[in-house]
């Protein structure tokens, strides 16, 4: 008797998550889970209990908002900006000629000059008048020539920027990563315990994805209660950014669309970082064929989507797959625990990888 009631118990519960996590995926939740063929909406609605999004706050919840197209509104602090004080008044602060003879004064000479010391007046003004145009119109014509050859010179070194996007790498040494944060899911957890980066900044939490990435609370940061806190307390030289094994399973053009939206906020709040993107990382080849979702053609695809976004976006584009990769690109089974995740003794080369990845932006890039 509590045999069968046990599994009476197990059949109920399993419908009613079942139920919720078909809500929860006609709502937009979580994608890649709502693409697992087996067990996808038990499996979804026990995912959405983990992180705290229940039936009486799921239409608040922010992978809900995103899958709507909102935009998660910034905190108070961030959308109140300075008042620009104003340049100036227009006309003031003018100083007076005082050589300048005034209109009184003029009016005077006139009427005390004679016929002909006033024609000559008026011949020798006439002919001062003449050579001032000469003057001005030589001055005028020095200055659009000067300003013509500037624009040309600004609008080549734009063109040649932009044709030579991305710029080239660079190596640099460790002290690189000093004014440098690190942002992203369970692989850059990874990075921050064994890649030895120890004077970068983590913001990384284990399941973090692109749809609320600046609301997560990273684990390596327990000082901070958001991603988005810990960009708008300090200024960093150098973003980088891991997502997208989490979202594969999800469409391509609303991961891009929800990526573009999180790097619009962060070059609100880091003006003058520069920001990279990772390639999402590779699985091994027995994860590949056999999970349809975490399929690595579906990641290259992913990863085209990508570096086109980057250069239209211009931030940095690294794929980290070439560090990692077999020849079948694929991420060895003996270098995973699991066919997703690195192992630890590969981290160090994630970290030699990102020194010689780096880049110097020059003025107009």
């Amino acid at each position: 008797m509590k045999k069968n009631l046990t599994f009476i118990l197990i059949i109920v519960i399993s419908l009613i998550l079942g139920a919720y996590g078909f809500y929860l995926k006609a709502n937009g939740y979580r994608e890649p889970m709502a693409e697992a063929k087996e067990g996808r909406y038990v499996a979804l609605g026990l995912m959405s209990l983990r992180e705290g999004v229940f039936p009486w706050n799921a239409d608040e919840s922010d992978e809900m908002r995103y899958a709507e197209g909102m935009i998660l509104p910034p905190p108070e602090a961030y959308a109140e900006g300075e008042t620009v004080p104003a340049v100036g008044t227009e006309g003031a602060d003018r100083e007076e000629d005082p050589a300048a003879p005034s209109p009184a004064e003029a009016e005077t000479e006139e009427e005390e000059a004679s016929a002909s010391d006033n024609s000559a007046a008026e011949a020798v003004t006439e002919k001062e008048g003449e050579t001032e145009g000469t003057n001005g119109a030589v001055s005028q014509n020095e200055a659009v020539s000067q300003n013509e050859a500037l624009s040309q010179s600004e609008a080549e070194s734009v063109s040649e920027n932009e044709a030579s996007w991305p710029p080239p790498f660079v190596t640099a040494d460790e002290s690189y990563f000093d004014d440098a944060v690190f942002i992203g899911d369970s692989r850059m957890v990874g990075v921050a315990y064994f890649a030895g980066i120890s004077n970068g900044h983590f913001l990384a939490k284990t399941s973090m994805n692109i749809f609320w990435m600046m609301n997560t609370a990273p684990e390596t940061d327990t000082s901070v209660a958001s991603v988005r806190e810990g960009l708008m307390r300090e200024q960093y030289g150098k973003v980088y950014i891991l997502t997208g094994i989490n979202e594969v399973g999800g469409d391509t053009q609303y991961f891009t669309d929800a990526y573009r939206k999180v790097l619009a906020e962060i070059r609100e709040l880091q003006p003058n970082a520069v920001i990279y993107i990772h390639a999402v990382t590779h699985v091994s080849a027995a994860v590949s064929a056999g999970n349809p979702v975490f399929d690595n053609g579906r990641i290259d695809e992913r990863n085209v989507a990508l570096r086109q976004m980057a250069e239209e976006e211009k931030v940095i584009f690294i794929d980290i797959n070439e560090a990692f990769d077999d020849e079948n690109g694929c991420l060895p089974a003996e270098n995973s625990w699991d066919g997703i995740h690195p192992t630890a003794n590969m981290y160090p080369l994630w970290k030699e990888y990102l020194l010689s990845h780096t880049v110097e932006l020059n003025e107009g890039f």
